[in-house]
């Protein structure tokens, strides 16, 4: 059984004696143990017992466990209706819920009303077996889930006090969410595979992932557009909550999963919505394929969710899920839509920051001073491929032009020169097969642009010693790409190697 909440009885469960007939009770010390080690495997447990609440508060406090439960329902009423209610406050299954109480007439009423429920009589000699073995079958997690769910106690106890309609509720809770886009989700991997592969009600598409398959997909960018969730209200942080996956080339969506913490709050809906428009940013996409959708999406519109871009939260989340990346980082990887492929392979991940949408640097934003709202560390590598196409241009200077890419190079390099910056300027490949250059209008680059281009880099590079060259036509081979601007994941490994060996060149020589 994949048990994921565990509800305790207390007297002769948790404890030895009758708290309210006045016994002088004894915790069971290793049923204590095992509230403290299933809460750090991401098991939590809640309480609902028949006594007096402060006088079983008081007594937990007393063996420092009262902190280690959530929803502690305690009071001389019936268990059945209360054990349904925490679990649908909590947002599980009874299925993955475990009822252990010494009384069999607690159990028995337990199951009638919540007939999926597991159920454990405390008195059993084999007892604390089949808890350990719920133990040994979760070791490998190391998640403490108490105070996501503390949360919730605490939004269904206001809930239950306000007296107004569920939608209004939801309004006054103030919910944010932020979507993570394609290659930034790496830094999220493991957290989307656990997502995937553990939550149930919520898996639209029902969909698993094998282990290193959700970073294979990331980086295939090509084929795929994919988008991490994460959301907070006025409760607090709930964290990577949900995972979107299209098929780029048919619009099928083939990841939609999403945490039961967040269920019946709209999240679901308002991250459909997001994606579809998102993809229609890049050119007119068709509505998007659910047809592997297992589970219907409810039909909801819910205006009470608030969009934060991902660049402004950015801070607020790699403080939360990946906490060993620095803030203020000393490596800018700015290659487009490719940069967080070249920061996951980077040994230096940990004090980088890359480019993503629409957290970019793209040079023409040296002809309008754009560039100066965003930060640049001392060290900048550079993918001056990525602008050689006039997509990425204002439109009142296309078609790209050498003297205008001459003009920001320009510019470019004496603004970092002067402010002693180093940058590592990656150059398109030159000798590539003809059909590895595309001539579409606005999104190709031509094998004489390339060079033409290249080479404004060359002159500057002569003359400026901030610069430095990585021609990618010394080391890339066709099978690298799906043409000059689109790179698979084993080259961008290539490129995050010697931007890593350029960076260590780099302190070594003003050691």
């Amino acid at each position: 059984m994949k048990i994921k909440l565990i509800i305790w009885d207390l007297d002769d469960t948790l404890w030895q004696g009758t708290l309210a007939e006045g016994d002088n009770v004894r915790l069971h010390e290793r049923r204590a143990v095992f509230v403290r080690a299933l809460n750090n495997c991401g098991i939590v447990s809640a309480i609902c017992s028949k006594n007096d609440h402060a006088t079983a508060q008081k007594t937990l406090e007393s063996f420092h466990l009262w902190d280690e439960f959530v929803f502690p329902r305690i009071s001389f009423t019936p268990k059945g209706e209360v054990i349904k209610k925490i679990i649908e406050d909590m947002h599980l299954r009874p299925v993955n819920a475990l009822f252990v109480d010494d009384n069999v007439h607690n159990l028995n009423e337990v199951r009638s009303v919540v007939p999926d429920i597991n159920i454990l009589d405390a008195s059993r000699e084999d007892a604390d077996e089949i808890l350990t073995q719920i133990l040994e079958d979760n070791k490998h997690v190391n998640k403490r889930r108490v105070e996501e769910y503390r949360i919730l106690q605490t939004k269904a106890d206001d809930r239950q006090c306000q007296a107004i309609s569920n939608e209004d509720f939801l309004r006054s809770c103030d919910i944010r969410v932020s979507y993570a886009y394609r290659m930034d989700n790496l830094d999220f991997a493991n957290r989307i595979e656990e997502l995937a592969n553990r939550s149930n009600q919520l898996n639209y598409t029902k969909s698993r992932f094998e282990l290193g398959q959700v970073t294979e997909l990331l980086l295939d960018i090509q084929l795929h557009h994919s988008f991490a969730i994460f959301t907070w209200d006025r409760y607090g942080y709930y964290g990577l909550v949900g995972f979107i996956a299209v098929a780029q080339t048919t619009g099928k969506v083939i990841h939609f999963v999403f945490s039961c913490r967040v269920m019946h709050m709209g999240i679901e809906q308002a991250s459909l919505a997001y994606a579809e428009k998102m993809l229609n940013l890049y050119r007119p996409f068709p509505d998007l394929d659910l047809s592997a959708m297992a589970i219907p999406l409810p039909d909801m519109k819910p205006d009470w969710v608030t969009t934060v871009e991902f660049n402004e939260a950015r801070t607020l989340i790699l403080a939360k899920e990946a906490p060993t990346i620095e803030t203020d980082s000393v490596i800018r990887i700015i290659f487009n839509c490719q940069s967080g492929g070249i920061a996951h392979f980077s040994k230096y991940r940990d004090i980088l920051e890359f480019d993503n949408y629409p957290r970019l640097f793209i040079i023409s934003m040296m002809l309008d001073d754009g560039f100066l709202d965003q930060y640049y560390p001392p060290y900048l590598v550079y993918g001056a491929g990525a602008d050689y196409v006039h997509i990425g241009w204002p439109e009142d200077v296309r078609p790209l032009l050498e003297q205008n890419l001459r003009a920001c190079a320009l510019r470019f390099c004496q603004i970092f020169g002067d402010n002693d910056r180093k940058v590592l300027v990656l150059l398109m490949p030159e000798n590539m097969p003809d059909n590895k250059y595309s001539r579409h209008e606005e999104f190709g680059c031509p094998r004489e642009r390339a060079i033409q281009l290249n080479n404004v880099w060359r002159e500057y590079a002569a003359i400026f010693p901030c610069i430095t060259l990585l021609d990618t036509s010394d080391f890339a081979l066709p099978e690298d790409m799906l043409d000059v601007n689109h790179f698979y994941a084993g080259f961008l490994q290539k490129v995050a190697q010697r931007a890593d060996a350029w960076y260590e060149s780099r302190q070594t020589s003003c050691d």
